[in-house]
């Protein structure tokens, strides 16, 4: 997966959903490549799977790889809200908070 300005922009549930899907299917190693400022080398960005964008923003890689890491750790809490409105009931969009019963 390569994170570019002109990637697709995922909400964090939809990234979070792609992320599972590819461990479901037993992808054995999922690389993140960040671009800089100028974008990536064609030849880099024709291999991804995955074009992401985090904003139309540009950046530092350092923020950019906390933006990413957050996204990754948050991932079992989208796919429990990719659930809720199923249990609860999708026409109010309201959702438990969790660790409560």
């Amino acid at each position: 997966m390569t994170l570019e300005i002109t990637g697709k922009s995922l909400s964090t549930e939809e990234f979070s959903a792609w992320l599972q899907n590819a461990m479901n299917n037993s992808v054995p190693r999922i690389s993140f490549v960040i671009g800089g400022a100028w974008g990536l080398a064609p030849a880099l960005s024709e291999k991804s799977n995955l074009k992401l964008s985090l904003s139309a923003m540009t950046f530092p890689h350092e923020l950019a790889r906390l933006m990413l890491t957050e996204q990754i750790l948050s991932r079992p809490i989208a796919l429990e809200r990719l659930a809720l409105p199923q249990k609860v009931g999708a026409k109010t969009g309201a959702f438990l908070p969790l660790g409560r019963t």
